[in-house]
């Protein structure tokens, strides 16, 4: 595709939608990754601080019109789960 992006303006953009690509590939993959429950050491998390990451990396890949909040209970206890590898890039 880059041959036919004449513009120094239309090439960056198209190493932006590629960086976006590539971020949001990583994502989906850490999601499927944790959908199917790969086996090993379940420790106790606090769920708020890896929500928190992934607003970020959304923030960084989706268009900057789309804004992204939430919204956790300050008492919301740790859940059992398998520590995160780091998902940025």
């Amino acid at each position: 595709m880059r041959p036919l992006v004449a513009s120094e303006r239309g090439q960056h953009l198209l190493a932006t939608i590629e960086a976006s690509t590539q971020r949001g590939a990583g994502v989906v993959k850490q999601v499927l990754t944790f959908a199917r429950g790969i086996e090993g050491e379940r420790v106790p998390l606090q769920l708020k601080h890896l929500l928190k990451d992934m607003v970020l990396i959304a923030g960084e890949t989706f268009p900057k019109n789309i804004q992204i909040e939430i919204d956790i209970a300050p008492d919301y206890g740790r859940s059992s789960a398998m520590p995160p590898r780091s998902i940025r890039r």
